[in-house]
């Protein structure tokens, strides 16, 4: 099978750790005179020390990493603790809220459904929900359409935030009504413009078009034929292992549940995660099992923002993004604890950065905030 990437390498690392990693130390490992492909004995050393450098001096209680060669999960790894009061360790299977990573399973799942013939990736949203609108102040504005959501170029508003965190949150289907005497932030294609709101919409759109309640729906589509049987779509994360328990320095915070689940309500582990991006490398398929098609995982990865000036060089495809943050496809190289140059491709919390024959990608989640 042709993949769309020669040997590549990921690199998935939920928990919170910056992608700035690069202060200097005393001892960290010798790097070999000659780095030999499909050798990964110093990446895991220089990884590793990183990681416990990082979390030492950032108080940060437990991180989990897996690292794949295109098909084949090479490392596996907890750091830290899960649970610091029940002395559970970090696993490779210790479950985290994966946050926006969740976005890419939402636009797969819509994308399904858009190969299916049941979706029009260009067609009016009011096509999948009815009862959408949102006031606007922009004459003529282009209709939002599902492409311009999945590329963050709808115009929707980033959040709405009353009722977004809440002990009960309201199902997603509450939307439309909720946001109609809301303003339209842009017109359509104009910028980009970051929406969790946009997204959680889109997995509306899926829910009413698919007629299954969306988490179940992802559930059924998704994660099951990908065999990922630790990972959940949930308004909260499980209270109990193998879900790590949420810090804030060395106390333990409780995360309020959060309605828009399809921008960030997803739960999972670095064993399952391996296997959502080894079906990305082998476009869409895992194990044998077609999940989309390759044309879909080339068009994902294919900018969809060229002409858009505002961006200014950024580009973007159908959820991932095709560049560091901040800068340009092309200009600006991404700091990472390995060398690499650009072009890269980026989900909203992971890097993918091809350099000759491999790829880097790693998968950051927040930590709870400490207390003002």
């Amino acid at each position: 099978m042709h993949h769309p990437f020669k040997k590549p390498v990921c690199l998935l690392l939920p928990g919170f750790l910056s992608l700035i990693l690069l202060a200097g130390c005393a001892t960290p490992p010798v790097r070999p005179a000659t780095l030999v492909p499909g050798e990964y004995g110093y990446l895991k050393e220089q990884i590793s020390w990183l990681i416990r450098k990082e979390m030492n001096r950032n108080n940060l209680q437990g991180l989990s990493i897996a690292l794949v060669d295109d098909q084949q999960l090479v490392w596996a790894e907890g750091f830290g603790s899960a649970d610091t009061a029940a002395k559970l360790p970090a696993t490779a299977d210790t479950v985290y809220r994966i946050g926006s990573v969740s976005k890419l399973f939402t636009t797969i799942s819509a994308l399904q459904l858009a190969e299916q013939g049941k979706l029009g990736l260009d067609s009016p949203l009011q096509n999948a929900i009815p009862d959408f609108s949102l006031r606007s102040r922009f004459s003529n504005a282009a209709p939002i359409t599902l492409r311009s959501i999945m590329t963050h170029h709808s115009g929707i508003p980033s959040d709405y935030l009353k009722g977004m965190w809440t002990t009960a949150p309201q199902p997603i289907s509450t939307l439309p009504a909720s946001i109609k005497e809301e303003y339209l932030a842009f017109p359509p294609n104009t910028v980009l413009s970051y929406s969790n709101l946009g997204m959680s919409l889109l997995g509306l759109a899926v829910q009413n078009i698919s007629g299954q309640e969306f988490c179940g729906h992802l559930q059924q589509q998704l994660l099951q034929p990908l065999g990922m049987q630790q990972t959940t779509c949930a308004p909260a994360i499980p209270r109990s292992a193998p879900a790590s328990k949420a810090y804030s320095g060395d106390e333990e915070k409780v995360e309020p549940p959060l309605r828009d689940t399809p921008a960030g309500g997803l739960n999972s582990s670095v064993s399952d995660m391996s296997r959502f991006i080894r079906m990305i490398l082998a476009e869409g398929e895992l194990n044998g099992r077609r999940i989309i098609k390759p044309e879909t995982v080339r068009e994902m990865l294919t900018p969809q923002n060229s002409s858009v000036a505002l961006d200014r060089g950024f580009r973007i495809g159908l959820g991932w993004m095709l560049g560091g943050l901040g800068g340009s496809i092309s200009s600006r190289p991404v700091r990472l604890p390995i060398t690499v140059a650009p072009p890269c491709t980026t989900a909203p919390n992971w890097w993918c950065c091809p350099r000759s024959s491999w790829v880097s990608l790693s998968c950051l989640t927040p930590i709870l905030p400490s207390k003002a």
